[in-house]
């Protein structure tokens, strides 16, 4: 299918792609070649459903879109190794351990099995948000303050709320 897909010009916008979806133009396209919903690999092909990521990510966004997710991929593999020696003997340290197991897989697994850029980049970006959750909670119960992001807000109550 890689083949076809070059072969054919189906990534018209290398460098920054071109966003979710399919055009109208590829979609009547497709139609006027006789397509019929039952022809899954034609269909596939027009609507950038490659189950290849690198070709789903420069699709969707371009060579640009397609190095800053290998480059967040690597960083949250890197930092879930990091965090898995740092929780180590602690209560997180299973938890550090999955998730460092599915952060080192997924660029493995991204580039050369299978890979879908629609389903692949929310997973990277959660992983990434757990692995520094998973950070600043053993940092907070080391009894380090972690950063906090807003000051807290005092509730100023002088008379108790009553429901009506």
């Amino acid at each position: 299918m890689v083949r076809e897909v070059l072969i054919y010009g189906l990534l018209p916008q290398l460098w920054l792609g071109q966003g979710f979806g399919m055009a109208q133009e590829d979609l009547w396209s497709w139609y006027l070649l006789g397509g019929r919903m039952g022809d899954w690999s034609e269909y596939a092909m027009v609507s950038g459903q490659y189950h290849n990521g690198p070709l789903s990510a420069i699709r969707v966004a371009g060579f640009v879109g397609l190095g800053m997710l290998l480059v967040l991929m690597l960083a949250t593999a890197v930092y879930a190794v990091r965090c898995v020696r740092v929780c180590r003997g602690t209560i997180l340290q299973s938890v550090a351990i999955l998730l460092a197991i599915q952060s080192v897989w997924a660029p493995f697994h991204y580039v050369l099995l299978f890979g879908a850029y629609e389903s692949d980049f929310p997973n990277v970006v959660l992983r990434a948000g757990l692995v520094v959750l998973v950070m600043r909670t053993l940092s907070t119960e080391e009894g380090q303050l972690a950063p906090a992001t807003a000051a807290p807000v005092a509730l100023n109550r002088t008379s108790p709320v009553v429901a009506t």
